[in-house]
């Protein structure tokens, strides 16, 4: 069986590579760039991110709880390692981004994963697996890899279990706001830590998927009682310092979000981005009608579909192998439960391609 694989960064003829090389050039031939003594990374930046956060995710941070990394996945290992021990319990979604898990697991921790639905994971499960768990890792704007948002009842539910946990013992929520940028029906939700009284929320996000492979910072919001903590490990071990960036790029990313480059170019970018998926989805639907089924709401930068025919997984695959159509199988992405005929389009990287006929060569492959 052939595997496509994609890279789920926004394509690169989208991306606002004259501003960035602006501000770049801007910094890059200061010396005193190469020089940063704070541990959690350049603070006129973490400033920037704040500033940027509130305008976009309705979320209301200091500079001074936020931890920036030079990779977007750096900072799900150094937050396993500060949190976790063998044998404590986390909560992970089901499906749900797999390099997290095999993260957590890598530390020795039990994983307990949880179905979602339409609304996101289902709280009922939450509440029966959630005693002594020591963190809940999820994505609730844009849940992966199936574009469900959780739902604003059950947003309340979540942080309401985890607050009354906490009384007990720790429990953190991981939320893991990555991919939250592109909505194309609706308002975003605000995120969850907006809403979060307790303290109880860890806030993950990166620039991975708005300005890879420009930019691929990555960063955390830490509640107020971990940041000590985690300054203290900082300092003390260089290995887990998030800072191994350059100040330049740090100096550089600062004025490009002061300036609003990021949230200009999210705003050309999503009507285009739309486009593609409703070409996409025509192209299918012309081709297949009811033999698919689309995820429920567009979101993000892949969609995902169910294939209801005859045809099995090796079949499917290997077709579109054939038509150059990259699919993805949602195996991977399961700890339980393994659907079959279940992928991912990343619609986003069909910008400029004629939809209707790869459909049309994908459809024919598949029928020979």
């Amino acid at each position: 069986m052939h595997i496509m694989t994609y890279n789920p960064s926004s394509p690169s003829k989208s991306l606002p590579v004259e501003a960035w090389t602006k501000a770049m050039l801007k910094h890059a031939a200061d010396p005193a760039n190469q020089i940063n003594d704070d541990p959690f990374g350049y603070k006129p930046l973490r400033q920037a991110i704040a500033d940027y956060l509130e305008r976009t995710r309705d979320i209301c941070a200091s500079p001074e709880r936020i931890i920036l990394f030079s990779r977007s996945l750096q900072p799900l290992n150094f937050i396993t390692r500060l949190l976790l021990s063998e044998g404590d319990k986390v909560i992970v979604e089901n499906p749900g981004f797999r390099f997290a898990g095999q993260t957590f697991a890598s530390q020795g921790a039990c994983l307990e994963p949880i179905d979602i639905d339409c609304e996101g994971i289902k709280i009922d499960l939450v509440a029966e697996a959630s005693e002594q768990a020591k963190i809940i890792y999820l994505s609730p704007s844009h849940q992966n890899p199936t574009g469900v948002r959780l739902s604003a009842q059950r947003r309340s539910e979540l942080l309401q279990l985890a607050n009354g946990h906490m009384n007990g013992h720790s429990c953190f929520i991981i939320e893991d706001d990555t991919d939250c940028e592109y909505n194309y029906h609706s308002t975003n939700l605000p995120a969850l830590v907006s809403s979060d009284t307790n303290d109880g929320v860890i806030y993950y996000n990166s620039f991975w998927k708005t300005l890879s492979p420009l930019v691929d910072i990555g960063y955390l919001i830490l509640p107020k009682n971990l940041v000590a903590e985690v300054n203290h490990g900082l300092i003390n071990n260089a290995a887990d310092k998030g800072t191994a960036i350059s100040l330049s790029e740090q100096k550089a990313l600062c004025d490009f979000l002061n300036e609003g480059h990021l949230e200009k170019n999210i705003e050309e970018n999503k009507p285009v981005f739309y486009q593609a998926y409703q070409n996409l989805h025509d192209a299918f639907d012309k081709q297949f009608g009811s033999k698919i089924e689309f995820s429920s709401e567009p979101s993000g930068l892949h969609t995902m579909l169910t294939f209801k025919t005859t045809k099995n997984d090796t079949e499917i695959v290997n077709a579109a192998h054939r038509a150059a159509l990259p699919l993805l199988p949602t195996s991977d992405y399961y700890y339980e439960h393994r659907p079959t005929r279940q992928y991912i389009v990343p619609f986003a990287e069909l910008l400029e391609t004629d939809c209707d006929n790869l459909i049309h060569t994908f459809f024919t492959e598949l029928h020979k």
